[in-house]
């Protein structure tokens, strides 16, 4: 007799673990097929081009502003300005290589972190700067 239950315990086991796994398997996530995170990046990178774009237009817009106010610039406000074009130029450079290919986990995570830093730089020369022009 209890080699019976024994059988009938071990049938409602097997049974019971192919229904989980039958049950796990069409449940599961659909796994992509394709890699997203180049996708991504080439959107961070066209994100950070168009930043950079617009510190270059705020940069040239507040200096004629603070032209039109002032006259002239001062010798803090023009380097303000020229360093925020500079941040800008590097920032467009940091997102064409972004835009590459061939690039490593480490590389991206490096240009990242670098086009971080520059767009936070130049988001602070551009404050400065509103400040300054009165805006």
């Amino acid at each position: 007799m209890k080699v019976i239950y024994g059988w009938i315990a071990l049938l409602v086991i097997v049974i019971t673990g192919v229904g989980l796994f039958i049950i796990q398997w069409y449940t599961m996530p659909v796994q992509p097929k394709e890699n997203p995170l180049p996708n991504m990046r080439k959107n961070l990178a066209q994100r950070y081009e168009a930043r950079a774009n617009m510190f270059s237009d705020s940069a040239m817009a507040m200096a004629q502003r603070l032209k039109r106010t002032q006259g002239s610039l001062t010798p803090k406000q023009e380097e303000k300005v020229n360093s925020l074009l500079d941040r800008a130029k590097n920032l467009k450079e940091k997102a064409a290589q972004l835009q590459t290919k061939d690039l490593s986990e480490n590389e991206t995570g490096e240009l990242l972190r670098a086009c971080n830093s520059i767009y936070g730089e130049a988001s602070a020369i551009c404050n400065q700067l509103q400040v300054e022009s009165g805006k």
